[in-house]
């Protein structure tokens, strides 16, 4: 598993999201939480990773695709006391970029993704649901962005 520690933009999340989106077969809704949603919400310029949720596994099995062809890896999750493990995330991906020689390497984004409940217990309500905001465009991933007092509560 990669450490990371780099901060990206709104900017950066957008570009990432419509390379995974243009690779997906089908339409599917993911809902933005953490700090990717702070970043939409103009509460913070940058953030380590992008958490998501989907509420159906189909939908999140073709995210998993999708991302896979997209340029990332999935971490595998062995370590039983890394905080990683607590979470219950459905999968955990790592964007691997390339670096050309004469640059210093910038780590790539991570993804994490949760089915229907964020850490295994606060789940994405039908209330969360309905105070999302559209998010930003991005292929066939239909970007909604749980409202700034929903993200608090998480």
């Amino acid at each position: 598993m990669f450490i990371v520690d780099h901060q990206h933009s709104l900017d950066y999340i957008r570009e990432v999201f419509r390379r995974i989106g243009n690779r997906l077969d089908k339409p599917i809704t993911a809902y933005h939480i953490g700090g990717n949603a702070m970043c939409w919400h103009g509460l913070k310029d940058t953030t380590k990773d992008a958490d998501i949720v989907f509420l159906t596994g189909k939908e999140a099995e073709s995210f998993r695709k999708a991302v896979l062809v997209s340029g990332f890896i999935e971490d595998l999750i062995v370590n039983p006391d890394n905080a990683y493990a607590c979470m219950n995330a459905f999968a955990i991906f790592d964007e691997v970029k390339e670096t050309p020689l004469d640059e210093p390497f910038t780590p790539g984004i991570r993804v994490d993704v949760f089915l229907r409940r964020v850490c295994g217990v606060f789940e994405l309500s039908r209330g969360i649901q309905e105070r999302c905001v559209a998010g930003f465009e991005s292929g066939k991933i239909a970007n909604m962005v749980c409202s700034a007092e929903d993200i608090f509560l998480l």
